[in-house]
């Protein structure tokens, strides 16, 4: 495992998967936006609802790897709030309306 340092957080990178999809899920009545990676999309939704206080929204999954997936933290590390969540800015949504 390779560890990844950005601007105030770390990645862990493990084995790529090359089914792996990076998803981005909002939060309903806050300004936030999780960033992750899963390899089951649908699955990862429903232990994610499970234990967030708010309702969750998939906004986009795409093909991705785990080092595409850091990248992104790292690009956005101003915005981060918590873990992998971050402050969903006009900046970020704009990014997310651009990924294929």
């Amino acid at each position: 495992m390779e560890l990844v340092k950005g601007a105030l957080y770390e990645c862990a990178l493990s084995r790529q998967n090359p089914t792996t999809n990076i998803y981005f899920v909002e939060t309903e009545g806050a300004p936030f936006v999780k960033i992750g990676i899963a390899v089951n999309v649908d699955r990862r939704m429903t232990e994610l609802r499970t234990g967030s206080p708010f309702p969750l929204k998939l906004i986009k999954a795409v093909r991705g790897t785990q080092q595409t997936e850091c990248d992104i933290h790292r690009s956005f590390a101003n915005l981060r709030r918590n873990g992998e969540w971050f402050e969903f800015t006009a900046t970020l949504k704009a990014f997310v309306e651009t990924i294929l």
